[in-house]
């Protein structure tokens, strides 16, 4: 089974185009997919943004606190 970061490969066709549509390099979308790490908040957002919000950033990036920084 897929996590949401390969599905969010799928969604792009590749790791290198995830990375150019989200502005991190190559080797973070692979971090990503093998769950070494999850992104960052700001990468999240650009990916929603990027999906137009197919992944939402609660999804990708789900430890930050986003209720509490919509203030």
């Amino acid at each position: 089974m897929d996590n949401i970061y390969q599905r969010l490969v799928k969604h792009f066709g590749t790791q290198e185009a995830t990375a150019q549509a989200i502005k991190v390099d190559q080797s973070t979308v692979s971090g990503w997919c093998r769950e070494l790490f999850k992104p960052n908040p700001s990468a999240a957002v650009r990916a929603e943004r990027a999906t137009d919000g197919e992944f939402s950033r609660r999804d990708l990036c789900p430890d930050f606190p986003w209720d509490e920084t919509a203030a």
